[in-house]
């Protein structure tokens, strides 16, 4: 018996690890909204670096915080997406999504503009010993 597995009914996988995860289609339509466990909801902007995307992602969080959804108890921005917890007790995934989008409706479309930040620094020794 050259292969070990042989005989005692152990089947080699069909799918190699490069198709093992489905593709993301191109044509995904944002926001979309993604259930995370029973308290909290993905909503995702886009999959692109881009100024827009994380212009509504920082809009959305102000709009939540100004006017909190019943169970809302967080939301975690990240670049493209925020992650909204809420109650269960009080909310649920549905509730949650319809609150989103509402917000979503009632706040603008504000396009941010770059800018440049500047960052003063001092490396003298009396200033910073930990350097």
């Amino acid at each position: 018996m050259d292969d070990p597995d042989e005989g005692i009914g152990l089947q080699k996988p069909t799918r190699s690890l490069s198709n093992a995860w489905p593709a993301v289609s191109a044509e995904r339509t944002f926001p979309v909204f993604s259930p995370v466990a029973e308290h909290s909801l993905l909503v995702e902007f886009g999959e692109r670096i881009d100024h827009a995307i994380h212009a509504r992602v920082v809009q959305l969080d102000r709009a939540l915080v100004a006017a909190p959804f019943d169970g809302f108890l967080e939301a975690v921005p990240a670049y493209g997406a925020i992650l909204i917890r809420f109650d269960v007790l009080v909310s649920d995934h549905a509730a949650a999504e319809r609150a989103v989008r509402q917000a979503l409706e009632q706040v603008p479309v504000v396009t941010a503009q770059p800018g440049s930040h500047e960052v003063l620094v001092c490396y003298d020794g009396d200033l910073s010993p930990d350097l």
